[in-house]
């Protein structure tokens, strides 16, 4: 990349954080589950999301109501702006937020980020049947099993996702752990 070209990246980086910080221009007011407002900008946050390019067809007089913890959602805004991806995966993963950013992400069409966040993660590979020190962290691995507790019924009544489950012993055992004894048996079984 020419010196002209990295510099324009880095223009561009500066006019979207300006953009994502003030309320100018914007055209959407997006409401977390938990009360927070945010201003945004169709143009961008619709272009990158499905969800939102649904949702928003003409003005909205009232917020968009978004069925998120604003943490997650304020997460999932930066990531369609384009902001602090590298600094935003690292705050996800130290907070054990990788889990509810992906599923956050697969709800609201943002095929990019969910990509992103496999990738970071590796998720291709068996969970359990690895180290988990390696390179998935202890927090997000426990959301990934409450995630998947929570969707358990799903799971078993589609015959591909139940047969992946199967495929994966340790994980499963962690699964039925979590269901037949609560969260607090699986972290001291696997985690301490």
């Amino acid at each position: 990349m020419s010196d002209s070209e990295t510099e324009g990246l880095l223009e561009s980086e500066i006019l979207l954080e300006r953009v994502w910080k003030s309320e100018k221009w914007s055209d959407l007011k997006i409401k977390s589950r938990d009360g927070n407002v945010y201003s945004v900008h169709k143009v961008i946050v619709c272009e990158r999301s499905t969800f939102f390019a649904r949702a928003c067809p003409g003005l909205l007089d009232v917020p968009l109501y978004i069925d998120e913890q604003a943490d997650v959602l304020e997460l999932m805004l930066r990531w369609l702006y384009a902001l602090d991806e590298s600094k935003l995966f690292k705050y996800c993963l130290d907070n054990s937020k990788a889990a509810d950013l992906y599923e956050a992400a697969a709800d609201y069409g943002i095929p990019t980020l969910t990509e992103q966040i496999e990738e970071q993660l590796d998720l291709g590979g068996d969970v359990y049947d690895r180290d988990l020190d390696e390179k998935l962290p202890p927090n997000f691995v426990k959301e990934l099993i409450r995630h998947t507790t929570l969707s358990i019924g799903e799971i078993m009544a589609d015959g591909e996702l139940w047969s992946i489950l199967q495929d994966y012993s340790g994980y499963q055992k962690a699964v039925i752990t979590y269901l037949a004894k609560g969260s607090d048996k699986v972290e001291q079984d696997l985690f301490l």
